[in-house]
């Protein structure tokens, strides 16, 4: 019983360190830059509720292209799913976006049970959704961004128009291949034969979403549905910022503010995002008050919505009959 306890807290424990770690950043940020805080103003808030409904339109498209590619990788793989209950199972899993680990992912899974879809099914299409997102952001970032880079902005132009290749790349990447590899000693000696046997499997689970075809429209669809999010930032950079920032710009500092986010590993990138956002936006010659201004208001209609609509989903799954939604 004593063990079982040990077992339980230590589970705990590493639930909520990455919580604490988010916590005590904003607590230092918010040390840090209370003479800051204390300039920000709020007075354009009430007055601009017109780009407020547009960017959460924009946002809510977003949503819906993802859903669609969703839905698109599940039926690839066999399982065929109504619309409407499609996208309202997509968006509950935002509900646990701030969760540590794949709990989002674990409870989509529950709802597809009625359709005896399993987990590895699910892990596949969330493994190439991931794959995908991940490349149209680095490429967005490195683009745009290298359009305003100087010395070495044309080498970023180029790196991020070959990372959408590179995906397209793994259509000609076999299992088998990745096995034989692994086997290798100098794969060995680098401690890296594990990941890359991993990575194997993960391409066995996932064979059927890894054509050429589909990872097409997996990029061409991530590509519409996050720039409809990225253009949330040149929408609002005009409320609070004397010199409005330009569209492509815009869509540089979103875009690796979130890979930012990703590469931390912290849920929805909390925190770090939040940092990196604010740090572009300085940068690019907002003041700290308004970068963390336009960082919040941004954060609160693409995150946050995203969380309330999750919860609002779950409650209309929990609620309605299943067949209700068909």
């Amino acid at each position: 019983m004593k063990r079982f306890n040990l077992l339980s807290s230590k589970k705990l424990w590493v639930i909520w360190v990455p919580h604490a770690a988010i916590a005590l950043f904003f607590i230092f940020c918010f040390f840090s830059f209370q003479k800051e805080l204390n300039k920000i103003s709020w007075d354009s808030l009430p007055r601009s509720y017109d780009i407020y409904l547009l960017v959460v339109g924009m946002v809510l498209v977003s949503y819906f292209v993802r859903a669609m590619r969703w839905r698109q990788y599940l039926q690839t793989l066999g399982y065929q799913l109504p619309p409407l209950y499609s996208v309202l199972t997509y968006v509950a899993g935002f509900a646990y976006t701030l969760a540590p680990g794949k709990v989002g992912e674990l409870m989509k899974a529950s709802y597809y049970r009625p359709y005896k879809i399993p987990m590895t099914v699910v892990s596949a299409a969330f493994f190439v959704e991931r794959l995908t997102d991940l490349a149209v952001f680095v490429c967005l970032a490195l683009v745009f961004l290298g359009f305003v880079a100087q010395g070495y902005g044309f080498l970023l132009i180029v790196a991020g128009l070959c990372v959408p290749g590179f995906v397209l790349l793994m259509a000609l990447v076999r299992e088998s291949s990745l096995k034989a590899i692994a086997q290798h000693a100098w794969v060995r000696s680098a401690s890296l034969g594990s990941v890359v046997l991993k990575l194997a499997e993960a391409l066995e689970a996932a064979k059927k979403l890894l054509s050429f075809k589909l990872l097409m429209m997996g990029l061409f669809l991530g590509f519409c549905g996050w720039l409809f999010e990225c253009l949330s930032l040149y929408f609002l950079g005009g409320l609070f910022s004397q010199s409005p920032i330009l569209i492509g710009d815009a869509i540089g500092i979103y875009a690796a503010a979130i890979v930012v986010g990703a590469v931390s590993f912290l849920p929805g990138g909390l925190g770090t995002t939040e940092a990196a956002l604010v740090a572009l936006l300085v940068n690019y010659g907002l003041s700290i008050p308004e970068a963390i201004v336009l960082t919040i208001v941004c954060r609160l209609l693409t995150l946050w919505i995203a969380v309330l609509l999750g919860w609002i989903a779950v409650a209309i799954l929990r609620l309605t009959n299943e067949r209700e939604l068909l």
